[in-house]
């Protein structure tokens, strides 16, 4: 393998030294391995470093980095294993400009600023940034990719084959990994430029009079504080129901595509007619949900609603999206008209069957029971959505949940009808 020079910063954090380089996507593919890789004779060592590769999340960076034209990552770690790369500093600097002073510059900036040059002879490895490294890979396995003119930002850190050495490196990786903190749906959801769900919750809240003023919650959780009697439901929960909405009810496109990749403005401008056409069937199926809409006093109607014996499903968060999951199942065979026809009939009643001891507690309030209650709204609804096996696995969770033995799921199914 040839010398490669990388145009490099020097710096210290605690007791190492790492550089900063640029480092040509080609490269990138030909001189980077995974942890398991380099190590694949030392089990103990490779237990330690290796991060398991899935498949499909390599894939789907690898499209990413395939279709987006705005890509970008931000640094991987490498860790250098062997071999001896060396470092040139910048030495002397030029002013080539009337503003710049290279005499102002101390000596300590002066040696922080050169080349690391690699030898091919050095075994470099992914401490942090695994999963985007193998997305680079298989991205690059097609000839037609531009990626290979892109430049990746890497920090480049040394590593001893020593026992205190391969100890120092394990603890990095355990660091890098375990303080690694995924970013929050709030902050997608108000940062996303790609998401679909994102971008559409955002034009709704801030342009449709059905999401202006505090009928919105701003919580960075799914759930309304027992405070609130105004709102609604909070933005989280808003794009919970567009996930169910493009996904299920009105399918255009997988969920991790609608999450990665940005379709254009019309697409857009298209899914957005489609979640307030959704809103608009729902505030026709039900009145109640219909005033909050219409009316400039929406929290006179959440208070009415939404009460400490229970009140409306729709004036939960996860009412709404198990009605949204209902209606997504009852379009098997009937067309969405239909489904909204028939959901329109249901009880919508916390305090009465089917949310009653599943969904709400006279007790407690509020549980976590969803997918248990949407099947009892769906078997109330129409009992053939079920299959005969599901009817009783549901029955016998509802009986239990009423105090009965779970043998009498049959009776306890019969009090929906």
């Amino acid at each position: 393998m040839e010398d490669l020079y990388l145009p490099a910063l020097r710096g210290r954090f605690g007791d190492r030294t790492y550089y900063s380089c640029l480092v040509p996507m080609s490269e990138v593919r030909a001189r980077i391995n995974y942890a398991d890789k380099v190590h694949k004779r030392s089990a103990a060592l490779s237990k330690w470093l290796q991060r398991v590769l899935k498949e499909g999340r390599a894939q789907e960076i690898a499209d990413y980095l395939r279709e987006q034209n705005e890509r970008f990552f931000n640094s991987l770690v490498v860790a250098v294993y062997g071999g001896e790369p060396l470092w040139f500093s910048a030495g002397r600097i030029s002013a080539n400009h009337e503003n710049f002073n290279p005499n102002e510059i101390s000596d300590e900036v002066r040696e922080s600023i050169g080349f690391l040059k690699f030898s091919g002879g050095e075994k470099l490895f992914a401490l942090d940034g695994q999963h985007r490294l193998a997305g680079i890979k298989l991205c690059l396995e097609d000839a037609e990719s531009d990626l290979s003119e892109d430049f990746q930002s890497i920090l480049f850190i040394g590593h001893k084959k020593t026992a205190a050495g391969e100890q120092k490196t394990r603890r990095l990786f355990t660091t890098l990994n375990k303080t690694a903190k995924p970013v929050s749906k709030s902050e997608i959801i108000a940062l996303d430029e790609d998401d679909v769900m994102a971008i559409t919750t955002r034009r709704l809240v801030e342009s449709h009079p059905f999401f202006e003023g505090s009928r919105i919650a701003f919580n960075s959780s799914a759930n309304l504080s027992p405070s609130d009697r105004t709102s609604l439901t909070t933005i989280i929960n808003l794009y919970e129901i567009l996930s169910v909405l493009f996904t299920k009810i009105n399918p255009k496109s997988k969920l991790g595509d609608l999450k990665h990749y940005r379709p254009s403005d019309a697409d857009l401008d298209n899914y957005r007619e489609i979640a307030i056409e959704f809103f608009c069937k729902l505030s026709s199926a039900f009145p109640p949900l219909g005033k909050f809409f219409s009316t400039d006093d929406y929290s006179s109607i959440v208070r009415k609603f939404r009460t400490e014996s229970g009140g409306n499903i729709l004036f939960r968060p996860i009412g709404l999206v198990i009605i949204s999951e209902a209606i997504s199942a009852l379009m098997k065979g009937r067309e969405i008209d239909e489904a909204f026809d028939l959901i329109s009939t249901a009880r919508l009643d916390l305090s009465s069957p089917p949310f009653r001891d599943v969904l709400w507690s006279p007790k407690g309030g509020m549980t976590s029971r969803k997918a248990l209650a949407r099947d009892l709204l769906l078997h109330s609804l129409d009992p053939s959505l079920l299959a005969k096996k599901r009817q009783k696995d549901v029955g016998s969770q509802y009986a239990v949940a009423l105090g009965r033995d779970p043998r009498d799921w049959e009776s306890a199914l019969a009090t929906l009808e």
